[in-house]
């Protein structure tokens, strides 16, 4: 009941985004270098008044260029939440990094502040382990043909059903009816 088959990522960050109901100073945090398919569903909420709250880049190691993709601490994280943050919306694996953030952590953080928590795990899911019910993942998007071996075109979406009670449909058609 909780996981359905989606094209990829991206149509299933997207169904959240468009399909959460946000509100005019709602807040949603994400990582300053996502990946497009992470970013672009938030900053389009924008238009309706949500603002889109980046945690900063620290560099993996003092000898590498501080501009290059490393990682973000749950400290940073910390200091941008406030009252008005409705969705955590992360990457499980940084795709340019390798960066893991913990996403135990995270969802307890999340759950402690009653907020969503988003994770893309297109980078993780097939290697790692991941336990969306355990760890407080409202939704987890991922394809299917990255370490879940599977073909290109088809992914995988989980949400709890307290989170899909949120969600407006986005996406209606012939195979919607019910009757």
């Amino acid at each position: 009941d909780n996981i359905a088959a989606v094209r990829n990522t991206s149509e299933a960050l997207s169904m959240v985004a468009n399909g959460y109901p946000f509100q005019p100073g709602d807040e949603i945090i994400t990582f300053t270098h996502e990946y497009p398919a992470d970013y672009y569903p938030w900053v389009i909420q924008e238009l309706k008044g949500v603002s889109l709250k980046l945690i900063p880049n620290r560099p993996a190691r003092s000898d590498i260029d501080p501009g290059l993709v490393g990682w973000f601490s749950m400290d940073d994280l910390e200091a941008l939440i406030t009252p008005r943050t409705r969705i955590i919306a992360l990457s499980h694996v940084q795709f340019t990094s390798g960066f893991a953030a913990d996403l135990q952590a995270i969802g307890a953080l999340c759950k402690e502040r009653g907020i969503d928590f988003v994770v893309d795990a297109a980078q993780s899911l097939g290697s790692m382990p991941v336990y969306p019910e355990e760890w407080n993942i409202s939704a987890l998007a991922s394809a299917g043909w990255k370490w879940l071996l599977g073909p290109m075109g088809v992914g995988v979406f989980y949400t709890s059903p307290a989170f899909r009670d949120k969600l407006a449909p986005v996406q209606v058609g012939a195979e919607t009816m019910t009757q």
